[in-house]
């Protein structure tokens, strides 16, 4: 972990009281720095999406228990997320394995969604007895690989299929 500067307070307490450390969220933009997202991926999305997308991300990592699936689909809005597009979004957190980014494609095909983006870094990570996350490295840094997946695809037809698209890849993943 990077060390404190003296003109930011230690910690960060977040809506639901959870304390983390400023440095590790002011992180959040490196989410889409070059080496873990294509920059022409971003072409379509102006910087103050861009910054909330990877904001967004990053406070749906922040807790997280071990061996917890985390996903969730949503339509972001400005007013209410701080960040829009016109896609659905789908994040996901949790354990690196193998072919995760293919099994949640083959459900999107096999439900005739199109996917209009994909970022999907592995992230070294520490998190404390809570779940709650300390910090973020690079590859070989000391911590957890991660899988920190964020979709952007059409928007689902209703609600049903939305729920649909979200349990088939709870199982997905749960299978994996």
């Amino acid at each position: 972990m990077s060390a404190p500067r003296p003109d930011l307070p230690v910690v960060a307490v977040l809506a639901d009281g959870t304390r983390l450390p400023v440095q590790e969220l002011a992180r959040a933009p490196t989410l889409l720095a070059d080496e873990v997202v294509d920059a022409a991926d971003l072409e379509d999305l102006s910087p103050i999406d861009a910054y909330g997308a990877a904001l967004s991300h990053w406070n749906f990592a922040v807790r997280r228990e071990v061996g917890e699936w985390k996903i969730q689909v949503y339509n972001p809005h400005f007013e209410e997320h701080g960040w829009q597009s016109t896609h659905t979004v789908v994040e996901m957190v949790n354990d690196d394995m193998p072919f995760l980014v293919d099994s949640i494609g083959i459900i999107f095909g096999q439900m005739g969604i199109a996917v209009h983006l994909i970022v999907h870094p592995v992230l070294t990570v520490r998190r404390d007895a809570r779940g709650i996350l300390q910090s973020v490295g690079s590859d070989g840094a000391e911590g957890q690989p991660e899988s920190w997946q964020m979709m952007e695809i059409d928007r689902p037809r209703d609600a049903a299929q939305a729920r649909e698209l979200e349990r088939r890849a709870r199982a997905a993943l749960e299978d994996g």
